[in-house]
C-alpha cells in the first residue's frame, strides 16, 4: 500500500507541475505587455520600466521559471491589479460559487443518471434502454453554451419561471446546474447500465437465485451494490470536472466563481489571477483523483499490486 500511495502521490504531483508550467508558458506567450495594462494608457515608458524590473519581467525565463516556482509552492502568485490584493485571495474568494454550481450539477446527474441506467439495464435492448441510449448520445454531444442558452430562452425568458443570469437564491442554481450536468447524465447512465448487466450475469446471482431469494432483494442488495463500485469511482471524477471545467456555464450564467473570474482575468490580462486560478483548479483535480485512487486502490487490492 505504501508503494502504491507513493506512486500515486508522484503522478498526482507531476500534474500539478504540469499545469504550473504550461500555465507560466502560455501566459507570457499572451501578446501585450503585462506594465503597460497594469499602469494603463496614460503612463510612460520609464513607469513601465521600472515596474517591469520590479516584476521580475526583465529577467531571463528560466529566472522568471525559478521564482515563479518558488512563490507558488509558497501560494503566492503576485497582486491583482484590477481587483487590488493577493490574486489567489481573489480566486479563493470565488470558490464557494463554483464548489455549490458543482455539487448542485452531481446531484443532478445522479438523480438523473442512476434510475435511466437501472431502467436500461432491467429492460436491456427494449423501448425504454433504446430511449435512454439515444437520450444519453444526444445528451453528449450538444455543447453546454448551446444548452445553457437554450435552458435561458425557453425556462428563463420564454416562461419566466428562473432568473437568467447571477446567483444569491436556489433558484437561480437550477438553469446552471442542468446546463453543467446535462452532458454527463447520459454517460453516467450507460456506466450504470452496463455495471448491472455485468453483476447480473456473476455466479452469485444465479446461486442466490437458486436459494429462492427475491429478485428484488437480490438486485438491490447485491446486483445493485457492486455495480455501483465503479459509477462512484467515475462520478467522483465528474464532480472533479464540475469544479474545473465550469468555465463556460460560468460564463453564460454570469454565475461568480473561479471560471468567470478567470475568463475575466484573461480578458484583462491579469496574469496574477489567471495563473492562480489555473493552478487552484488543477491541484483540486489532482487531490480529487488521487483521493478517488486511493480509495478504489484500498476496495480493490489488485489495483495495488498491479500498479494500473
Amino acid at each position: 500500500m505504501t508503494e502504491f500511495l507513493v506512486r500515486r502521490v508522484a503522478q498526482a504531483a507531476f500534474v500539478v507541475w504540469g499545469a504550473l508550467t504550461i500555465t507560466f508558458v502560455i501566459v507570457r506567450l499572451v501578446p501585450g505587455d503585462p506594465a503597460a495594462m497594469m499602469l494603463g494608457p496614460f503612463s510612460d515608458e520609464a513607469q513601465r520600466a521600472a515596474l517591469r524590473g520590479e516584476l521580475g519581467l526583465d529577467d531571463s525565463v528560466l529566472v522568471q521559471y525559478g521564482h515563479y516556482l518558488l512563490d507558488a509552492v509558497q501560494g503566492d502568485f503576485g497582486e491583482s491589479f484590477r481587483l487590488g490584493g493577493s490574486s489567489m485571495d481573489a480566486v479563493l474568494a470565488a470558490v464557494p460559487a463554483t464548489a455549490v454550481l458543482a455539487v448542485a450539477a452531481m446531484i443532478v446527474t445522479t438523480l438523473l443518471s442512476l434510475p435511466m441506467g437501472i431502467a436500461a439495464a432491467r429492460h436491456p435492448n427494449g423501448p425504454i434502454d433504446r430511449l435512454v441510449s439515444a437520450a444519453s448520445m444526444v445528451g453528449q454531444a450538444l455543447p453546454q453554451f448551446w444548452v445553457g442558452i437554450m435552458l435561458i430562452l425557453v425556462f428563463a425568458g420564454g416562461l419566466g419561471l428562473f432568473p437568467t443570469s447571477g446567483a444569491g437564491s436556489l433558484r437561480s442554481l437550477v438553469l446552471p446546474s442542468a446546463a453543467l450536468a446535462l452532458p454527463y447524465v447520459g454517460w453516467l447512465a450507460r456506466l450504470v447500465r452496463a455495471g448491472v448487466l455485468d453483476e447480473l450475469g456473476a455466479d452469485y446471482v444465479r446461486t442466490a437465485r437458486s436459494k429462492g431469494i427475491a429478485e428484488r432483494a437480490v438486485f438491490y442488495a447485491h446486483v445493485l451494490r457492486n455495480a455501483l463500485v465503479p459509477v462512484v469511482t467515475a462520478g467522483a471524477l465528474v464532480l472533479g470536472v464540475f469544479l474545473g471545467g465550469a468555465v463556460i456555464i460560468e460564463v453564460v450564467f454570469a454565475w461568480p466563481g473561479v471560471g468567470k473570474l478567470l475568463i475575466d482575468s484573461i480578458s484583462y490580462r491579469d496574469y496574477a489571477v489567471v495563473q492562480a486560478a489555473v493552478v487552484l483548479i488543477a491541484v483540486s483535480y489532482a487531490v480529487l483523483n488521487l483521493a478517488v485512487d486511493l480509495v478504489y486502490g484500498y476496495l480493490d487490492p489488485r489495483i495495488r499490486v498491479g500498479g494500473s
